[in-house]
């Protein structure tokens, strides 16, 4: 790239829409607070740091340098949404990320490049579940629950309606299942969708 190259030559900030013209947007600002914080806002101290992300297409998240922030922000726990991305073409700087040896993807078991979650964690779970159990959803790969001591975390992909509501018998039947989901003991559970 030449060093004079204009932002929008670059492709930073812009957004493309179908006509593929640019759109100028700001650069969001993706986590306010310092990589290394050690407290809350009340003074406690952290002590587990989870995040959450829909990628809305893992291999291009990748491609985009997204990991360089992963790495920077170092969370103990990272749930991604909409990955789009069968297990077996996982980016090999995704399947490899040392601090990460605790992965699980939920992936549509018909669809490839659909949908899709993933969990990575520097934790190891006393337990992984894929899926609600009772939904036509599960088999689009959009739930993985990983229970730890003391807390169940959830990384979830909502299904939409659809234009028309053409789905929304499925999103009908997934709330209250999602919602049955989500009562379940230990005394914690977080849900990141």
């Amino acid at each position: 790239r030449r060093e004079n190259e204009s932002e929008e030559e670059k492709g930073v900030g812009v957004k493309r829409g179908r006509g593929g013209a640019g759109v100028g947007v700001t650069e969001p600002v993706l986590y306010e607070d310092p990589p290394d914080r050690t407290q809350t806002p009340g003074g406690k101290p952290v002590n587990l740091k989870i995040t959450s992300w829909n990628v809305a297409g893992l291999r291009a998240w990748v491609k985009k340098g997204a990991l360089k922030w992963v790495l920077e922000e170092d969370p103990d726990i990272l749930c991604l949404q909409e990955t789009k991305c069968p297990e077996k073409l996982l980016p090999v700087e995704v399947r490899e990320l040392r601090r990460y040896p605790h992965q699980y993807w939920a992936n549509p078991q018909h669809r490839e490049g659909y949908s899709g979650v993933g969990v990575l964690s520097k934790l190891q779970p006393l337990t992984v579940t894929y899926g609600l159990g009772e939904c036509e959803c599960d088999a689009e790969g959009r739930v993985v629950t990983l229970q730890f001591e003391g807390y169940h975390l959830v990384a979830v992909y909502v299904p939409n309606s659809g234009r028309g509501l053409v789905r929304l018998h499925h999103r009908e039947a997934w709330d209250p299942l999602l919602l049955r989901h989500l009562q379940v003991p230990p005394p914690l559970t977080l849900a990141l969708a």
